[in-house]
C-alpha cells in the first residue's frame, strides 16, 4: 500500500461527515489493530482534536485469560445503552488485580472513541460511524509489547497474536475499515499533526 499523510483536521472533518448508526446521538469511532499497534496513541490525539470526547479501552474489558471473548459486558455496559439514549458506565477490569474494578461513567459527548483489539468486531458494526485499522508489522508489535511488559511475557504475547490472528480472519476488520492508518515507525512525519494513512474510503 502506498503512504499518504493525513491531517488530523481532515480526519475530522471525515468522521463530522459520517452520521451516528441508526437511532444514536453519539458517534461511535472504533481504533482497532492488534497489540502493539499503535492504537491507544491514536486514539489519545484524535480524542483532543474532537473535543476530548471520551475514550473507552478494550483493554478494560480484557484479560490475560480472555483476551477477545470479552465483547458482551462492552455492549451491555456501552453501546446497547447509548443506542437506547441512556447513560453509558461499565466495571472496569484491573490487569493488576486479575479482578472487576471500579465503574466508570461514560460522559455524555457527541463523540466516543472505542479503542483496542476488536474494536471494530462483527458484533459492534451496528452502533460505530466510523472505523480506523492501524496496520503495523509484526516484529514492531512485538517489540513494543515487550518493551511496555518485559521479555518474560513473550509466550503470552505470542498466545495474543496467535488469537488475534483468527479475530483479523474472521471478522476482516481491515476491509470493514474507513481509514487504515500506518504504526510502523519508519516514515518521518509530525504525529502531532497528521497521519500516516495506507488506505481511505472517503
Amino acid at each position: 500500500m502506498k503512504e499518504v499523510f493525513l491531517a488530523y483536521s481532515e480526519l475530522v472533518d471525515q468522521i463530522k461527515g459520517a452520521p451516528p448508526a441508526v437511532g444514536m446521538s453519539t458517534s461511535v469511532i472504533a481504533i482497532d489493530g492488534c497489540g502493539g499497534a499503535g492504537k491507544t496513541t491514536l486514539a489519545a490525539t484524535l480524542a483532543t482534536f474532537l473535543s476530548d470526547c471520551p475514550v473507552v479501552h478494550t483493554d478494560d474489558f480484557a484479560s490475560a485469560t480472555v483476551p477477545l471473548d470479552w465483547y458482551s459486558r462492552l455492549l451491555e455496559q456501552v453501546l446497547v445503552p447509548l443506542s437506547n439514549g441512556q447513560h453509558a458506565r461499565y466495571q472496569r477490569y484491573d490487569w493488576a488485580t486479575s479482578e472487576p474494578a471500579e465503574w466508570c461513567d461514560v460522559p455524555t459527548h457527541r463523540f466516543l472513541i472505542v479503542e483496542g483489539v476488536s474494536a471494530s468486531r462483527h458484533e459492534f458494526r451496528p452502533y460505530l460511524a466510523f472505523s480506523l485499522f492501524v496496520e503495523t508489522d509484526r516484529k514492531t508489535r512485538l517489540a513494543r509489547g515487550l518493551l511496555r511488559d518485559g521479555k518474560d511475557a513473550e509466550q503470552l504475547w505470542l498466545g495474543w497474536m496467535r488469537e488475534e490472528d483468527e479475530y483479523i480472519a474472521r471478522d476482516n476488520p481491515i476491509a470493514y475499515a474507513d481509514v487504515i492508518v500506518s504504526g510502523n515507525p519508519e516514515s518521518v512525519h509530525d504525529s502531532a499533526k497528521e497521519l500516516i494513512v495506507l488506505a481511505c474510503v472517503q
